[in-house]
């Protein structure tokens, strides 16, 4: 998927990074928490993998509100440069 889904309102979201074949490929998802269905996912780890706009393009970004994610460096240095007012847990 280049281009995201349209979320159920998108004002929670999961980005996970998950490995497959021995640990050596990696694919990011972004996860509408409401909605519960996968709404981004490319293969490869964070870096700027995300899509460009969200829901209804830029404005969509701003209407997170919380997102949920493991605290690795690159992941959080990623999620605080795109949604940086929502609260990370």
């Amino acid at each position: 998927m280049h281009e995201p889904r349209r979320s159920s309102g998108g004002r929670a979201i999961r980005v996970d990074e998950l490995s497959y074949r021995k640990h050596r490929r990696y694919v990011t998802l972004v996860t509408d928490q409401v909605g519960r269905r996968i709404v981004w996912g490319e293969e490869g780890q964070t870096r700027p993998l995300w899509p460009r706009s969200w829901g209804d393009g830029e404005e969509g970004w701003k209407q997170i509100q919380l997102v949920s994610m493991d605290l690795s460096t690159a992941l959080k240095k990623a999620v605080d440069g795109q949604v940086p007012h929502a609260s990370k847990v």
